[in-house]
């Protein structure tokens, strides 16, 4: 059984009442991503997250078959369907204030 770390990570300190782990984790990978900061590197990810390395990387993979994140030689930035769902936000939006 993986140990459980000695200091919260962001993800834990915010969890949703009855979700799922992997998921704030992930959500907390996402918001680390801002217009000062593009592109972030593992290292930098695991610093702002609280998370280690390892864990990291694993949900990076599993954001990236999603194309939420993508990776380049600089480090990893936000993947085109975090573009796709802000076209549908903006669409749905429109729709609303008619």
């Amino acid at each position: 059984m993986p140990k459980k770390a000695i200091t919260a990570s962001v993800a834990d300190l915010s969890a949703a009442p009855g979700g799922a782990a992997a998921v704030d984790r992930a959500i907390t990978i996402l918001h680390a991503f801002s217009q000062d900061r593009a592109t972030l590197t593992l290292t930098e990810l695991s610093e702002v997250t609280g998370l280690y390395k390892s864990t990291v990387l694993r949900l990076l993979a599993s954001l990236e078959h999603g194309s939420l994140i993508r990776k380049t030689a600089a480090g990893y930035q936000l993947g085109s369907e975090v573009a796709r769902l802000f076209a549908c936000l903006l669409y749905t939006s429109d729709a609303a204030d008619e």
